[in-house]
């Protein structure tokens, strides 16, 4: 199976516990670089690839038009499937949305994954999946194995959101929303730690893929933060490679404006007292 060498930890962690063996494909500014995927699948078998092309976890870049259409013609010719989780494709912030691989012919072999988790509440754990006929009857049958029936209530409260036009109107509220902190944080960062961070504005999602400089120690700054209250992964959750990334995810969209300030003058306090400026 080929998945990023920067992904999702939690995914990561669930192929390797059912015995897959990952290959890693190069993610770049792009996303997913399917040149170098193609290289791969002319040495080995791949069954299936794991991307995240709207919001490439965890950089948030968007995979360009002429990538997903080289992907899944990579598919068609090498025969792998692609799941494609689309983790957060309700947050995106310009007015035209990127459509989804699934939503292109693709003779079968794109799974579509999403969640409402981020669209609703964490605690709201119902995602879905869109496949063909066959491939799902045959996931309801590994499913049921798991789970007999799931959490009936949440879904009819679900499905009644959804009828009366409950959550789509929440979305377009949000959206709005998570762009002004987006903004608000970019600015922050900007005014101050722009001598030692560096990233680009992201188009959607719901955190800031951020590099360090090379002189800060990432991973004593997020444990300081932590000794404050304030939380960051320090990076490594996301590559296996022993000298890191230099690189985290800092989010924005679950905190005010008056929070998202004070994390910043946390951190930069913390940036200026670990260099003894």
């Amino acid at each position: 199976m080929a998945i990023g060498d920067l992904s999702w930890e939690s995914a990561k962690i669930n192929f390797l516990y059912h015995g897959i063996h990952l290959v890693k494909v190069r993610i770049d500014s792009d996303g997913l670089n399917v040149d170098h995927l193609e290289e791969i699948c002319q040495q080995k078998k791949i069954k299936l690839v794991f991307v995240t092309p709207h919001h490439q976890y965890p950089t948030t870049a968007i995979m360009p038009a002429y990538r997903r259409i080289k992907l899944l013609q990579l598919a068609q010719q090498f025969g792998f499937l692609i799941f494609e989780d689309d983790y957060d494709y309700d947050f995106h912030f310009s007015r035209h949305p990127i459509m989804p691989l699934a939503s292109a012919f693709h003779q079968r072999q794109v799974l579509y994954a999403g969640s409402f988790t981020k669209a609703i509440s964490p605690v709201f754990r119902v995602g879905y999946l869109v496949g063909s006929k066959e491939q799902i009857d045959l996931l309801c049958h590994v499913r049921r194995l798991v789970d007999r029936q799931g959490d009936t209530i949440q879904e009819l409260a679900l499905n009644e959101i959804l009828k009366t036009g409950i959550i789509q109107r929440y979305l377009r509220k949000n959206r709005r929303i998570y762009q002004l902190r987006r903004d608000c944080f970019i600015s922050l960062l900007s005014n101050h730690l722009a001598d030692f961070v560096s990233y680009s504005k992201p188009e959607g999602g719901m955190a800031i893929w951020t590099k360090f400089r090379s002189d800060i120690d990432l991973a004593g700054l997020a444990k300081k933060a932590l000794n404050h209250d304030l939380y960051f992964q320090d990076g490594t959750q996301f590559h296996s490679s022993p000298d890191g990334i230099h690189c985290t995810r800092l989010g924005f969209a679950s905190s005010s404006v008056e929070e998202l300030t004070h994390a910043v003058e946390i951190l930069s306090d913390l940036v200026f007292e670990q260099l003894k400026l």
